[in-house]
């Protein structure tokens, strides 16, 4: 005979908080109705989930800065809500419910911050999995004088996929799950 039991697991959430999720003060205005209040209340249902108590998690958002810049260089490998077990919810909706959408997505600079943190995670927890679950609508980049561009240096879908890769294939492995939010989710599949 064998005893079997749940391995346990980390997940480390880096959540878009852009302004196509849902800034009513962009130009033009994103409903936030459409991703923005629904992502939330998704995300609230997840870590509330009575299922949900087996696993700890982390959360962090992005953007986090004031312009280009800032969002391309902010230390996104330290959560807003570190490690914590998923006994209790009142952290993460806390974090979520005073947290609104704005500015650009830097998804490539987030999702090394979250890897890294992950990193750090699963060294702490030997025997432990440690995961990244990226929420995002969309493409990386940043409307930039009139048009959209990357931003951050090699912040496109290719460069993304690659780290996410990387991640999956080093020592410890940290896969990548994407919850991907919107129309066109082809890249997010990526």
């Amino acid at each position: 005979t064998a005893n079997a039991a749940l391995e346990k697991v980390n997940l480390v959430f880096m959540y878009d908080r852009s302004g196509s999720m849902g800034d009513t003060q962009n130009s033009p205005p994103f409903d936030p109705t459409l991703k923005w209040q629904p992502v939330g209340a998704g995300m609230n249902a997840f870590f509330s989930d009575p299922r949900s108590v087996t696993l700890s998690a982390s959360l962090q958002f992005f953007p986090l800065g004031s312009d280009v810049a800032s969002n391309c260089a902010a230390a996104y490998d330290a959560p807003k809500v570190p490690l914590t077990a998923l006994t209790s919810s009142a952290p993460f909706t806390q974090a979520i419910s005073t947290t609104s959408p704005k500015g650009g997505t830097p998804t490539l600079p987030a999702l090394k911050g979250a890897i890294a943190y992950a990193k750090s995670v699963a060294a702490q927890h030997q025997g432990e999995h440690a995961a990244v679950v990226l929420v995002t609508d969309g493409e990386p980049g940043f409307q930039i004088n009139g048009s959209f561009q990357p931003g951050c240096d090699n912040n496109d879908i290719a460069h993304v996929s690659a780290e996410a890769a990387a991640a999956f294939k080093g020592s410890p492995s940290i896969p990548t799950y994407v919850i991907g939010v919107g129309p066109s989710l082809s890249n997010l599949n990526q």
